[in-house]
């Protein structure tokens, strides 16, 4: 009996002691804390963004550059419609990750043509400028974009007619473009504070200034330049 009585303590004990170190393992590596489905490993959806910004922040630097920051990047990605593994058009994060992967895999040294396919923007080659602009801006600033327009269409329509200085890439963060506005509504994503900016509130209007938050009657906004697929 007393020999009986020891080892359920003892059972008791140990299974005691491995729930606690099951705790303490779990808060020491919060992938085993997480379900599975939270893992990108497991979550196709997940899988595609990161290796897609990887890839992109990665293959398009300098002038070249699509996303503010890899979290930017993150955040835009998720907002769009993931699409076909290996798909060449449509405005889509798989589209995007088979134009930057093509870049990578050939060894090649991307151009501003290629990476603004693989941006948030599309190049005309994963969906238009405007398509990409007006689907985030109504995700991304849902009171903004009602302001601004009735439906996608009715953005759309909008959005053609602003001026274009060139094929996108995120430095161009001021003046009377579209391509200003798709910057901020890119950095919208994970700051409101750039919704006004993306409908040309302030900033994105001629004369406007990223740095000093101004927008006025100076030089600056729509010129010649490359199309983007508008």
């Amino acid at each position: 009996m007393i020999r009986w009585c020891a080892a359920v303590v003892l059972t008791v004990t140990l299974g005691a002691c491995v729930q606690v170190l099951g705790i303490k393992d779990a808060e020491r590596d919060p992938l085993r804390a997480k379900p599975a489905s939270e893992s990108a490993a497991t979550n196709p959806a997940a899988a595609v963004c990161k290796n897609y910004c990887n890839l992109v922040m990665d293959a398009c630097q300098g002038k070249l550059q699509q996303y503010a920051t890899p979290e930017v990047c993150l955040a835009v990605c998720n907002m769009f419609d993931k699409g076909e593994p290996g798909a060449m058009s449509g405005n889509t994060a798989n589209c995007r990750l088979t134009k930057v992967t093509a870049v990578k895999n050939s060894g090649e040294v991307a151009d501003l043509a290629t990476c603004a396919a693989a941006g948030p923007g599309g190049n005309g080659t994963c969906g238009s400028e405007c398509e990409a602009y007006c689907a985030l801006l109504q995700k991304a600033c849902s009171a903004d974009f009602h302001d601004f327009a009735n439906d996608l269409a009715g953005c759309q329509t909008k959005c053609k007619a602003f001026p274009v200085v060139g094929v996108f890439e995120q430095s161009i963060r001021g003046g009377d473009s579209l391509e200003c506005r798709l910057y901020h509504v890119t950095s919208a994503v994970l700051d409101a504070i750039h919704c006004g900016h993306a409908i040309g509130a302030s900033i994105c209007v001629k004369g406007g200034d990223e740095n000093t938050g101004a927008g006025g009657s100076g030089a600056g906004g729509g010129g010649a330049g490359g199309a983007g697929g508008k």
